[in-house]
């Protein structure tokens, strides 16, 4: 949480704020890859560690959608649920050598505005 406080996930454009999420998540995937989680969304059922980012991650999304930069044809909770699921498919990339760090991190962050409709609908 820390480290998301760091990256000042309340200012700027929500684009901007949500790739710097994701980049917080790849930092700590650098120094546990072998742990079930991308970054700091939590793979296992630990909802004390799970629920803060899950948090953050819905206000940034809300945030988005309230300003016209992300769609909002889908609901907040809903593009939370998927970005966890598909950051956790880009790190299983990674563990399982099917894919870079390097080249996980580009499609994950190009999937991730894709999903929130980055630009508004």
């Amino acid at each position: 949480m820390a480290a998301m406080r760091a990256a000042d996930l309340d200012s700027g454009p929500a684009t901007d704020a949500l790739l710097r999420m994701l980049d917080v998540g790849w930092r700590f995937f650098r120094v546990s890859p072998l742990a079930h989680h991308v970054g700091s969304f939590a793979r296992q059922r630990d909802e004390d560690r799970q629920l803060p980012v899950n948090d953050r991650l819905l206000r940034l999304v809300t945030r988005g959608q309230q300003a016209g930069e992300f769609d909002d044809a889908m609901a907040a909770q809903w593009l939370v649920t998927a970005i966890v699921a598909v950051s956790h498919a880009a790190g299983d990339e990674v563990r399982s050598g099917r894919m870079t760090q390097a080249e996980a991190e580009v499609v994950l962050r190009d999937s991730v505005v894709r999903l929130v409709g980055a630009g508004g609908s």
